[in-house]
């Protein structure tokens, strides 16, 4: 509609804050997830500029090295005039951080729009697949081999293999067919419109595209999170729960602490330990339901909603 403008500014340096606050005077900021910069903390505050976390967590990793061995880095938090936070635990942390005003207002992800035409022409496509499918979401290296041991361990299943960087997709595309696996690129069995041109009698359909998760999604069955299987985290699983897909999940979600707790309390996850563990996942009848994800992903919504009130409530806005 015309209303955002986009201004770049080098972060750190006092004076380009400095000058952006004299040139534009915002009423608040918005500072999202777990993004901590030490001069714009203070510069909003010498400036008075009401600086808030939204959408915000502190990661146990993270918050407990800061607790523990970067004193100065957990002080930091006392310095945003509020906190928008995901969860119960992420604001006792913030709460433990010095950090005032603090809201609990869940996943703004989980009120993410969803791309229609995706959907409907994954679920046209899958009504023509004629076994089980998993998706497996933004791989990162490190964690094929696991991925690839299931692959063969599961020959009854069709997988679509998403990496999460495009610089991987030749990369990852030699990796598989390396492997022995029958390998078919998005790209080679769909047109621009996502309209089959190609049958794909594969093992695997590699994912070489951005921006059509939800049609990938909306392929499978389930969803197996990239990133959960490598020590640096997994990625977000509200995609898969937002179409009813169930979730499956290694050992590393310290990175989404919230709401993957929640989810596998709810019974709309999984967490496996190792590669065997989810070999033997997926021959079994212990993934969890389409109708317990879906509830699960209907009892998050709304965070949206309660991230506005509570930003009306902190910086007195009007309706």
């Amino acid at each position: 509609e015309g209303r955002v403008q986009v201004i770049w500014i080098p972060l750190e340096f006092k004076w380009t804050f400095r000058h952006f606050f004299s040139t534009f005077r915002p009423r608040y900021g918005l500072v999202m997830e777990i993004e901590i910069w030490p001069e714009m903390i203070r510069s909003a505050a010498e400036n008075s500029i009401a600086l808030f976390a939204c959408n915000a967590q502190y990661p146990l990793k993270s918050f407990s090295r800061d607790r523990d061995k970067s004193k100065w880095r957990f002080d930091l938090h006392s310095g945003f005039a509020g906190a928008f936070v995901k969860s119960d635990l992420q604001a006792d942390r913030f709460a433990q951080a010095g950090c005032p005003h603090i809201h609990i207002t869940g996943e703004l992800r989980f009120d993410q729009p969803v791309p229609a035409d995706h959907v409907s022409k994954g679920v046209a496509i899958k009504a023509d697949i004629n076994r089980p499918t998993v998706t497996i979401t933004s791989v990162v290296k490190g964690e094929d081999d696991t991925y690839i041991q299931a692959i063969k361990a599961n020959k009854d299943r069709l997988f679509i293999y998403v990496p999460r960087a495009p610089e991987r997709f030749d990369e990852t595309y030699d990796m598989l067919t390396e492997a022995g696996l029958k390998v078919a690129r998005r790209s080679d069995l769909f047109d621009s419109d996502l309209t089959p041109i190609a049958d794909p009698d594969v093992d695997v359909i590699l994912g070489d595209s951005m921006g059509e998760m939800y049609f990938y999604l909306a392929l499978c069955d389930a969803a197996i999170i990239g990133g959960s299987f490598v020590t640096k985290g997994a990625h977000n699983i509200s995609e898969p729960l937002a179409l009813g897909k169930p979730v499956i999940v290694g050992p590393h979600t310290w990175t989404i602490e919230f709401p993957i707790v929640e989810a596998l309390a709810a019974d709309a996850a999984v967490q496996v330990t190792d590669s065997e563990a989810l070999n033997a996942l997926l021959r079994s009848d212990a993934i969890p339901t389409t109708q317990a994800a879906t509830a699960f992903f209907a009892s998050q919504k709304g965070a949206v909603a309660r991230t506005l009130a509570a930003i009306k409530t902190e910086t007195q806005q009007p309706e």
